[in-house]
């Protein structure tokens, strides 16, 4: 939920923007949900954001820092997704250190872009490649299914 107050100059965003994209031990979030949201903060344009959190309000500022870090998460993303067509594994994509162009030259979204970088990572990757994958990773045994009844 977002309140803006616009006489005030204030939007309260709560914790639309958690670094993990979602419940912390729970994959749940969406990073195009969290794209549409940062598009709303942005086009209200409020003076100061309220997070839900003291450290979000102080990492994740602003609405025209939040419109520059949408652009370097739109780029991972596009380089997550290619990583994973291409076959890569999550460790490699990890590797890569995969920093957009100009993000140095950016010094208030460098580090709200690291702190979220790697959860991006994650759940793309776990969105676009599935929780296990061909070489069993993932996929626990269970020895409790038994057929019950016949076929045929």
């Amino acid at each position: 939920m977002l309140i803006n107050l616009p006489d005030q100059g204030i939007m309260f965003v709560g914790d639309f923007i958690m670094p993990y994209l979602g419940a912390p031990f729970v994959e749940e979030g969406d990073l195009q949900g969290l794209l549409d949201a940062i598009d709303i903060v942005v086009e209200k344009h409020p003076r100061r954001l309220l997070h839900g959190h003291e450290p979000l309000s102080r990492n994740f500022a602003s609405s025209s820092m939040l419109a520059q870090l949408k652009t370097d998460l739109v780029w991972l993303r596009e380089q997550v997704l290619s990583a994973t067509r291409r076959g890569d594994e999550r460790g490699v994509i990890h590797q890569a250190n995969l920093v957009p162009p100009g993000l140095l030259n950016q010094p208030d979204v460098y580090q709200p872009y690291l702190i979220l970088r790697e959860h991006v990572i994650d759940r793309l990757y776990d969105q676009n490649v599935g929780y296990w994958q061909a070489d069993l990773q993932g996929l626990r045994a269970s020895h409790q299914c038994q057929p019950r009844g016949t076929f045929g």
